[in-house]
């Protein structure tokens, strides 16, 4: 009952109401995650639709502005980085993520960092979210950078935002680690961070593992936190396999489970 659909719109010949033929009858839960010069206004149009709970959220597409700039201002190496989208079902809701890095050039210390998550549970409305992060990052030392943007949740809203990360890619494993601050009068903290390992089982087959984790806090208390947990298989650049996410929030919060499937493709 629940679809993803990725587009990538080129006027004239692919419109937004193109895409109510690609959904499947019966769907209720659709996200839509639209590209291209013409993905603003198809997101518009499409949020006509009458579907009981479509998802068309145009936040995404605002935050995908970020993702075509380095696609038009970098060079060909840099516009050649795939840009990874992960689809999670559980049994609570679904989750789709991205998480992007990427320098302009392959000889700038600039570059874009992206975090995209919206989570839409399957009974209660309210307890959607969608979290965005829009940061850009300068470089000074290898592997070390320093980053400024806005952040996006649903509740609170929009904050300018400042961190460090520090990021290693390897051929086995991926390690991000950003700590976040929100620059406002009463600033929230973020850490956020990613563990990915990565190994060859035979000649069809990789073995892909990752934790997702994060802790939002203040100076009074306690936010939200979670942890992602993947673990599964690799064929051809279509990761796949068993997910379980633990959500936190409030000051004294219960652990709430969510556990599923995962698929994940590199994409562009």
């Amino acid at each position: 009952h629940s679809s993803l659909l990725v587009a990538h719109l080129e006027p004239p010949n692919f419109t937004p109401r193109a895409l109510i033929d690609a959904v499947p009858d019966g769907t209720e839960h659709c996200c839509i995650v639209i590209t291209g010069p013409n993905g603003y206004l198809g997101a518009e149009g499409y949020c006509n639709l009458s579907y009981p709970r479509l998802y068309c959220m145009k936040t995404w597409v605002v935050s995908l502005v970020g993702v075509l700039i380095v696609g038009v201002t970098g060079d060909r190496s840099s516009h050649a980085q795939p840009i990874p989208i992960e689809f999670m079902a559980g049994q609570r809701y679904a989750l789709v993520n991205m998480v992007m890095s990427k320098q302009f050039n392959t000889d700038s210390n600039i570059g874009f960092f992206h975090v995209n998550s919206l989570t839409m549970d399957y009974k209660d409305k309210s307890e959607d979210n969608l979290v965005v992060q829009n940061m850009l990052f300068y470089e000074p030392l290898r592997n070390f950078r320093i980053a400024g943007g806005a952040a996006y949740a649903t509740k609170p809203g929009f904050s300018p935002a400042a961190g460090l990360q520090y990021i290693h890619v390897g051929p086995h494993w991926f390690v991000l680690f950003s700590p976040r601050i929100t620059i406002e009068s009463d600033p929230s903290y973020t850490m956020f961070a990613i563990v990915r390992y990565a190994a060859r089982i035979n000649e069809k087959y990789n073995l892909y593992t990752s934790l997702q984790a994060l802790n939002v806090f203040d100076a009074h208390e306690h936010i939200t936190s979670s942890q992602w947990i993947r673990a599964g298989l690799d064929r051809n650049g279509l990761q796949f396999g068993v997910a379980v996410n633990f959500d936190e929030a409030g000051p004294d919060p219960n652990v709430k489970i969510n556990a599923g499937l995962f698929i994940r493709r590199e994409i562009f």
